[in-house]
Parts: structure tokens; C-alpha cells; sequence
């Protein structure tokens, strides 16, 4: 199994929860957001473009849902249950998913391996071939 640039537990502060993800999210984030946030400085127009596209496909509402679900979110009883080997791929430039969810993941399943790759949040967009080295590696070793 592989999880990337993900979380098991309430990843932010409580206080997102108070705004207005609604609204906020019927907004068009200017590219410089985009990159910063999740596509890092060299994305590629094309990517950004593609952010774009499936953002608009999904409605404001079910973004938000969405957001509300994450800060809600704790699945650490069921990474625990997990049988298979897995791998943590995380985005050394990630602004989105902190440290602080890897740290989770480790104490609540400590075999989980962590292969960093310097990449933004979209570590597989934007970091492919790192990203499947890393795998096909782990698979591997996991044989």
C-alpha cells in the first residue's frame, strides 16, 4: 500500500473549521496560490490548468463536505489493522499536509516506511519518476 501526502487524524488547527470554505471555494485561486499551496514554484502551466479543470468539475459544496471531513477525520485504529506493507510518500515542500502527519502515521503503525521526495504537495504530478523509484523500490523490498 502506498499512501502520498496524506493524514490519518485532524491534520490543522481547529480554527479552519470557522471559515467559510463554502465561499471561499467558489473563487478562483490565482496561479501564485496554486503554486504555493499545492503545485510548487515550478509547475507547469499545463498542471495548473489541469488544478483548475478538476476543481471546477466538482461543486463548491462538495469541496467544502469535503474539507468539513478532514477536520473531523481519525482513522488511526484502522491504519493499525492494516496487513500489507506500507509506504508514506511525502512532499518535503508540502504546505498542505504538515510533519506533523507523518509523526502520527509513525507512532500509530512504526513499520511504515517514509520515503521523502522534494516536492510540493502534488508529489505524484509533479515528481513522477522520484515517486515511482520510490515505489517500485519499496515493492521490492517488501517481496
Amino acid at each position: 500500500m502506498v499512501l502520498v501526502a496524506t493524514f490519518i487524524k485532524r491534520p490543522g488547527p481547529r480554527w479552519t473549521g470557522l471559515l467559510p470554505w463554502r465561499v471561499l471555494l467558489r473563487l478562483r485561486a490565482p496561479g501564485v496560490v496554486l503554486r504555493w499551496l499545492v503545485a510548487g514554484r515550478g509547475a507547469s502551466p499545463v498542471l495548473l490548468r489541469q488544478i483548475r479543470e478538476a476543481s471546477r468539475a466538482v461543486s463548491s459544496d462538495v469541496l467544502a463536505a469535503r474539507i468539513r471531513e478532514h477536520l473531523i477525520v481519525n482513522v488511526v485504529r484502522e491504519l493499525r489493522r492494516i496487513a500489507v506493507p506500507i509506504l508514506y510518500l511525502q512532499g518535503v515542500k508540502d504546505r498542505l499536509i504538515r510533519p506533523q502527519a507523518w509523526r502520527t502515521i509513525r507512532r500509530a503503525k512504526p513499520e511504515v516506511v517514509l520515503a521523502r521526495i522534494a516536492a510540493p504537495h502534488m508529489v505524484l504530478q509533479t515528481a513522477p519518476k522520484e515517486s515511482w523509484e520510490k515505489i517500485v523500490r519499496f515493492a521490492g523490498e517488501s517481496a
